[in-house]
């Protein structure tokens, strides 16, 4: 029986409270009888589907060889390591991007640009790795030569400083993005070698993975805000290593290392490993998908994937724009040494959300992916909310709001895009007869919005806002000054709004623009939690419950004909004659021919 939101909660909480009577709590609503001797102790904590830690290698897509079993369990460890080391690369220069790219001069209409190219890539070479993937099965070399390719790129990167040129930041960052687009191909490796049970837990690991490398990475720009401060007569050994250009060089190192062990606990899934799922018996048995069955997979993808987009358009945007907000409204960042100050509270947020999250899937089955969505995306729009500047323009709100916005932030990154993810997985699985051979596909799709959104959103906060005086001038000092050293200095900083390589005047700047812009987006983010909820009422269920019926032996999955000759309209016209469960329905047996 299909249930909504309150259903399921509901039937929870009587389950529990069933469980404390001795009773169970049957799905169909009958009288309650007393437990199997024995239950108890067997009981175990389970998700929705009903599997838990004692369920059976096959309920949890465990090869039956220990052997392949070994190896799975090496390959997803790869996976997610691999996935940690792409996502670590993107942030480690989270923190020192936005001031960078003002120090070689780059204008700042063009900074969420620079920024979002990253995913631009991503989202143009997901689908191409998507396809190899869909027809050759072989993941390790497509991976490979993403994080290949994402090395180089973060090797360019390091030579922004001595370089100094903006587009050079530009141009690394595209192709560092190449590599990124990889791990679209680790949620397809996912679905396809994971049980429905299991999905949840293994791409919840996945992601939220990620996740927190996109958080960490930042505060590992703590341990080199220490080194000597870069200008224009630095030596070129500072150029080429200072704490801007030291994400690349960590970035390079830490993705060929783990190119290194990817390549050793990697296998690629095939049958005689059994590292592949069979597709759900139900789904495998079953006709050719019904024209209602196609297009309610295609109401929930298409507005699924675009409201995916949105999700992360904002919080994209929120989160590339920080150094701006924190420097151009709140004045707290006035030198290299209290970068820190910046992305602390995500930080914090996200390192609070891995341990809660991790637990509570865990161990409680209410807690799964269409709950934490929602709660997640209403903690962005609370995000949002907290840091308009409700004062004015040149209002300098209290610090703790930043602080607290940047700390929900935090928390709900880690859920936010992890949930959304899951949700569409699951439901590709749930209509595996019309996604067919096309998962790599479909979940391409979703990870080029997804990328789609990582670059829009950026692009467009930091077109509209910018650090700049209150009538919009950007790099203003009424009284520049050039010191012994070379570097540029201000006479009059309490209305110079510039930043330098060593020094950042912020105490004339606001963040232009900041009032609709947020308020923009925070309307959007209201709206994007409207359309979730009302995507998720709609298609709540995973259930199966309109599948075809079951084919012939032998046949197939053919739209025209099925192999036997049967004509598949003809055979679907036969089988409405025989309600579900009626006496004189013929009977099936497991592989799926008629006895």
């Amino acid at each position: 029986m299909a249930r909504g939101p309150i259903g399921y909660t509901v039937h929870f909480i009587r389950g529990q409270l069933a469980k404390r009577r001795g009773e169970t709590q049957p799905e169909g609503g009958q009288e309650s009888k007393a437990a199997e001797p024995g239950a108890d102790a067997a009981a175990a904590p389970q998700d929705e589907e009903g599997f838990g830690k004692g369920a059976a290698p096959k309920a949890l897509g465990e090869p039956f060889d220990p052997a392949h079993a070994l190896t799975k369990r090496r390959s997803l460890l790869a996976l997610v390591v691999m996935g940690f080391g792409l996502a670590l690369d993107f942030t480690l220069s989270l923190m020192s991007i936005q001031p960078l790219f003002y120090v070689v001069g780059g204008p700042q209409s063009l900074y969420g640009f620079v920024f979002g190219c990253y995913d631009l890539s991503a989202m143009l070479f997901a689908p191409l790795f998507g396809v190899w993937t869909d027809r050759s099965g072989r993941y390790k070399a497509a991976i490979q030569v993403g994080a290949a390719v994402n090395a180089a790129g973060n090797l360019v990167y390091a030579f922004t400083v001595l370089a100094d040129q903006w587009w050079i930041m530009a141009v690394a960052r595209l192709v560092a993005g190449v590599g990124a687009a990889t791990l679209g191909i680790g949620s397809s490796y996912i679905t396809r070698t994971t049980t429905h049970a299991r999905r949840q837990v293994v791409l919840g690991r996945y992601r939220i993975t990620q996740t927190v490398a996109r958080m960490a990475g930042p505060m590992l720009g703590f341990l080199f805000l220490g080194l000597p401060e870069v200008h224009a007569g630095s030596s070129t050994a500072l150029k080429i290593f200072n704490w801007y250009t030291i994400p690349g060089w960590a970035a390079f190192l830490v993705v060929m290392l783990l190119m290194t062990f990817f390549a050793w606990a990697f296998e690629d899934p095939t049958e005689e490993n059994e590292h592949l799922v069979k597709a759900d018996a139900e789904v495998a048995a079953s006709g050719p998908p019904s024209p209602q069955r196609v297009r309610r997979f295609r109401s929930f993808a298409l507005p699924w994937i675009a409201l995916s987009f949105f999700a992360i358009f904002a919080f994209n945007g929120f989160t590339a724009n920080l150094f701006a907000l924190f420097a151009g409204q709140y004045h707290e960042v006035t030198s290299q040494m209290d970068n820190w100050k910046t992305y602390v509270g995500m930080g914090a947020g996200s390192f609070v959300c891995g341990m809660v999250v991790r637990r509570c899937i865990k161990w409680f089955p209410w807690f799964e992916e269409r709950k934490l969505v929602m709660l997640s995306n209403w903690l962005v729009l609370l995000t949002w909310v907290l840091v308009i500047p409700y004062g004015g323009e040149t209002w300098v709100p209290p610090v703790a709001l930043f602080y607290a916005a940047t700390g929900l932030a935090g928390f709900a990154v880690v859920i936010n895009q992890a949930s959304l993810e899951t949700i569409f997985s699951k439901k590709v699985t749930q209509y595996g007869d019309v996604a067919g051979g096309s998962v790599g596909r479909w979940m391409g799709a979703y990870f080029c919005a997804a990328s789609a959104g990582r670059f829009a959103g950026p692009l467009v906060v930091a077109a509209v806002t910018r650090i700049a005086t209150p009538s919009g001038v950007t790099g203003y000092c009424s009284e520049p000054v050039t010191a012994a050293d070379g570097s540029l200095m201000c006479a009059t900083p309490q209305n110079a709004c510039l930043i330098t390589g060593n020094n950042y005047y912020v105490e004339g700047c606001v963040l232009y623009n900041a009032i609709p812009m947020y308020a923009a987006m925070a309307g959007l983010q209201l709206c994007v939690n409207l359309g979730l909820w009302w995507v998720l009422a709609a298609h709540w269920s995973y259930d199966n419950e309109d599948l075809p019926a079951p084919l012939p032996a032998g046949a197939s999955h053919d739209v025209d004909k099925s192999p036997t000759g049967i004509d598949d309209a003809a055979a679907a016209d036969e089988a409405r004659k025989w309600p579900a469960g009626s006496e004189d329905e013929p009977d099936v047996n497991t592989a799926g021919a008629v006895a």
